[in-house]
């Protein structure tokens, strides 16, 4: 058990899932036409289920409940794998697509997550309970390669195509943090997708957290904890941003129609006083 691993463990999956929190209480904010706002629960539900496997992986680690340590190691392989598939859902839903494909497209994430789920239990039950942590090819190749990495590129996607939207629309400075975190999903992206356990096939023998700690001195957990809360705090800016913007118009509206009534009365009261004469 090393102490360092443990304390990044509960500082990532605490990041997580306080932005997956927050993320779910924006949903329901009264800011129109964003489709990151109208979008945020799959994100909230991404940041929660990840955070919630990194601190099983913690609880696993220090040898709580060694007696049921099979159970939740299958049983966190799976919510790391429904994780991604909500950032999927998230980031495909954000990748302004036209409407007649949006619906189709929208399906991959279910698709992937229940074909991961048959591989998955096909190996449990002919291989042996215990195959898939043995063995990590499969859930490897499934989670890391393809769900953690191809979600984060499409996430990363996303973002940015919302951020050239936005430029367009003169509203810079939310243009810039939508840029920032389609980066910091791309890092995020190759850390959770690229640097996985090591094993014995190729990328994974070659690639791998035991190389990136031999070439950077320090655990990649290090970097995963400090993105999570760096999305946590982008998030964050964005919408208050949006908020601020969306107050001004509705300023600006109000401002308008109180000038509009003052005018109409002027207007009434001129034209009453014309027929009185």
């Amino acid at each position: 058990m090393n102490p360092t691993n443990i304390l990044l463990l509960l500082i990532y999956g605490f990041a997580m899932i306080t932005m997956g929190f927050y993320a779910l209480s924006q949903k329901d904010r009264k800011i129109v036409n964003i489709s990151i706002i109208k979008s945020l629960k799959f994100l909230g539900l991404f940041g929660i289920t990840h955070g919630l496997s990194e601190w099983i992986t913690m609880i696993v680690q220090l040898k709580l409940f060694p007696d049921y340590e099979l159970y939740i190691n299958n049983f966190n392989l799976i919510l790391k794998a429904a994780s991604f598939a909500f950032l999927l859902y998230f980031g495909l839903d954000i990748l302004l697509l036209r409407d007649r494909y949006k619906k189709l497209i929208l399906k991959i994430p279910a698709v992937a997550f229940i074909l991961f789920l048959a591989g998955y239990f096909y190996f449990s039950i002919n291989c042996g309970f215990d195959y898939n942590l043995n063995n990590p090819i499969y859930t490897t190749i499934t989670i890391r390669y393809l769900l953690a990495l191809f979600s984060c590129l499409i996430t990363a996607m996303g973002l940015y195509k919302n951020a050239v939207l936005i430029r367009r629309k003169k509203s810079e400075e939310i243009a810039k943090r939508y840029t920032k975190l389609s980066w910091v999903f791309i890092v995020y992206g190759i850390l959770e997708g690229a640097v996985v356990s090591k094993a014995n096939f190729f990328p994974a023998n070659v690639i791998n957290r035991d190389s990136f700690v031999e070439v950077f001195n320090f655990s990649p957990l290090f970097i995963k904890a400090f993105v999570g809360f760096v999305i946590y705090y982008l998030l964050i800016k964005v919408i208050d941003t949006f908020s601020w913007e969306q107050e001004e118009v509705m300023k600006r509206l109000e401002q308008q129609r109180i000038a509009y009534e003052e005018r109409r009365k002027l207007g009434l009261e001129l034209h009453d006083s014309i027929i009185q004469e």
